[in-house]
């Protein structure tokens, strides 16, 4: 059974001389071939989002651990069902610890990359909203026409590189311009794209690789850890029997 790092290791070489590994009993969502799946992950973007698929990794392989320690115990006569249990919870829980910490680390590092590529993007566009002369008479200009107009203003100012007069109206609040917030972030995202594409693709795929660890880390810590322990009551049979056993274990305290 490979470890997380052989497992990576695996996976940089499948493609090559032999298929990626799969586990039938682990969800595909878990696979850190989801990763690579992303629009925009290519030689350039994929080492931003290299710890996401790590973090895939670590809870595919031990889902994986999980069936096969339940597995194994299905023929220790030593234990009763209900020693069973509480051995593979124990087991289960540790690994759970482990796994959530990977995400929430990996979480955190990518909000921190992401929040780091925004400021970059739109800082100099606020900037130069702010000391243009000209500014409040554009976004003037913008706020009198209608909807449809804006949309083709916008169109046309990307059309013609004016950076002057998108800066003047996404680089400063949407209103002064007769916009709404949303419509202004959506315009700014592509004034990005057309102005700095390299920059605008990592952060979407950084994003949608937060997005998966969001999912995945609340699937794996809420439905998948319990499902492994193969017991219809889960961790609430698990509570039951730990509670038992110090009840039980009461009068050999001294």
């Amino acid at each position: 059974m490979p470890t997380p790092m052989e497992f990576m290791e695996h996976l940089a070489n499948a493609g090559k001389d032999q298929a990626p590994v799969t586990y039938t009993d682990v969800p595909v969502s878990y696979h850190p071939l989801n990763i690579d799946s992303i629009e925009g992950v290519d030689e350039e973007t994929a080492p931003y989002v290299k710890p996401a698929k790590e973090a895939l990794a670590l809870a595919y392989v031990t889902l994986n651990q999980l069936n096969e320690a339940r597995r194994a115990l299905v023929n220790d006569e030593s234990l009763t069902e209900g020693a069973k249990l509480l051995k593979l919870a124990d087991f289960a829980g540790k690994h759970q610890e482990t796994v959530s910490r990977k995400f929430d680390a990996v979480h955190q590092n990518l909000t921190a990359g992401i929040n780091d590529l925004e400021r970059q993007l739109n800082a100099p566009v606020a900037e130069a909203a702010r000391i243009s002369p000209f500014a409040p008479d554009i976004r003037n200009h913008v706020k009198a026409l209608s909807f449809d107009k804006q949309h083709e203003w916008i169109n046309e100012m990307i059309k013609k590189d004016d950076r002057q007069s998108l800066n003047a109206v996404l680089g400063a609040p949407a209103f002064l311009s007769g916009l709404t917030d949303e419509w202004q972030k959506i315009q700014a995202k592509r004034y990005h794209k057309a102005m700095n594409p390299g920059l605008t693709t990592r952060l979407d795929v950084m994003i949608k690789a937060r997005e998966k660890i969001e999912t995945v880390g609340a699937q794996f810590v809420h439905t998948d850890v319990e499902k492994s322990l193969g017991h219809k009551h889960g961790w609430r049979e698990v509570q039951r029997l730990r509670a038992v056993k110090v009840t039980a274990n009461d009068p050999f305290k001294f």
